[in-house]
């Protein structure tokens, strides 16, 4: 009787402690990021990242998220390592990311990295972060 009820014991406690571990962990805070307070005008706006790569590209609302390569997001290298591309944004709140090589990014990966500067960051649904521009 008494081993039965230190063997449920120790069963409990290993239920108890499974489930303590299985509990998905919160959205860690964002870095502290330095955005642009000003809005951009409407119109064309270039991307600019400057990294070793072998291929980025710029994926956003503006483009519907387009992760393979295309006229619409691919990044041109216009020189060793600097990639650039011209899009055109009507006034309203825009969220993008790059995908370098293949890899989706978050803001606080390529700050010191790009231009423009976000002018904030927000949630993407999946643990991450959006960058977000804001145009006038």
């Amino acid at each position: 009787m008494k081993r039965t009820l230190i063997l449920l014991s120790i069963l409990a406690l290993v239920v108890v402690l499974g489930f303590a571990a299985c509990e998905t962990a919160p959205d860690p805070e964002p870095e502290e990021l330095d955005f642009v307070d000003e809005p951009y005008e409407a119109g064309e706006i270039t991307f600019t990242y400057e990294g070793e790569a072998d291929q980025v590209l710029l994926a956003g609302a503006f483009n519907n998220w387009q992760e393979a390569a295309s006229p619409e997001n691919e990044m041109e290298e216009v020189e060793e390592n600097k990639f650039e591309i011209t899009v055109w944004l009507d006034p309203g709140s825009w969220e993008y990311k790059y995908i370098i090589d293949g890899e989706w990014t978050q803001p606080q990966d390529y700050m010191e990295k790009i231009s423009p500067l976000p002018n904030d960051e927000t949630g993407d649904g999946f643990g991450g972060y959006n960058a977000v521009i804001e145009v006038q």
